[in-house]
Order: C-alpha cells, then sequence, then structure tokens
C-alpha cells in the first residue's frame, strides 16, 4: 500500500515497484482529486474501477493523460447508506455465508493471486490482513 499523504507522487512510486509496468486494476475512490494519478499508475491494458469522489481537492485531468494509456475505465455504484443497511439485515436475517474456497495470510498474497488466476476453484479467495 503507499499512503498518498506522505508519497503525494504515489502514481511514480507505482511504476517504480512494478518496474514501470504499472498495476493492473486500480479502485479509484478519489474521484477528481486523484483519477489522473490513478491512470498514470494502471498498466497497458489495465482497469480502472471508479468507485467515489473523496479527495480533497478537485483537479481538471488533462486530456493527454486520459488518452497516453490503453485502459479501461468503469464506474460502479456502490449505492448508499440506507441501501447498505438493508442489505446487511437481509444477510444477517437470512444467515448468509460467503463461500470461501481458501484463505491466505497476507505474506503469501502473491501465492494467493497466483491461486486465483491458475487453479479452478469454488468461492472466494481471501487474503486474510493482520
Amino acid at each position: 500500500m503507499i499512503n498518498y499523504r506522505t508519497t503525494p507522487d504515489w502514481h511514480i512510486a507505482v511504476r517504480e515497484w512494478t518496474d514501470g509496468r504499472g498495476v493492473d486494476r486500480v479502485v479509484e475512490v478519489g474521484g477528481a482529486g486523484t483519477l489522473e494519478k490513478s491512470v498514470m499508475s494502471t498498466a497497458f491494458e489495465g482497469q480502472i474501477s471508479l468507485i467515489g469522489g473523496l479527495a480533497d481537492e478537485v483537479q481538471t485531468v488533462q486530456f493527454n493523460t486520459l488518452v497516453s494509456n490503453v485502459y479501461s475505465l468503469r464506474s460502479i455504484a456502490v449505492g448508499n447508506r440506507t441501501q447498505f443497511e438493508e442489505m446487511s439485515r437481509f444477510i444477517a436475517g437470512h444467515r448468509l455465508q460467503p463461500v470461501i474456497d481458501r484463505v491466505f495470510p497476507f505474506e503469501e498474497a502473491a501465492s494467493a493471486f497466483a491461486y486465483l488466476k491458475d487453479r479452478p476453484r469454488f468461492g472466494k479467495v481471501v487474503i486474510r490482513v493482520g
């Protein structure tokens, strides 16, 4: 993880950590304040999932940045608080449980991704943090 407060040029750190390649997936929660850096962090044919607009600053995204890479940008609706509470009550009331195929400790995250990619599975692959 990169702390955007202590590393304001986090898109550069992403490129350095990935040997210039960029990342395959970005979960974009900052919106207009961070979208440009997310684009610059994304690998060729990567995916950006736009979930929110939490950044304190709002910036104009440069057109040249938007077309400087081949990636897909998809906005994801996550609902509001009332919908979340209704969903949570439904899940609890019906005692729904996720189907978990396998749990990996955080230290084995790379193995978890390899397992997810290479093996048939039934259920979720979990990386335990902490």
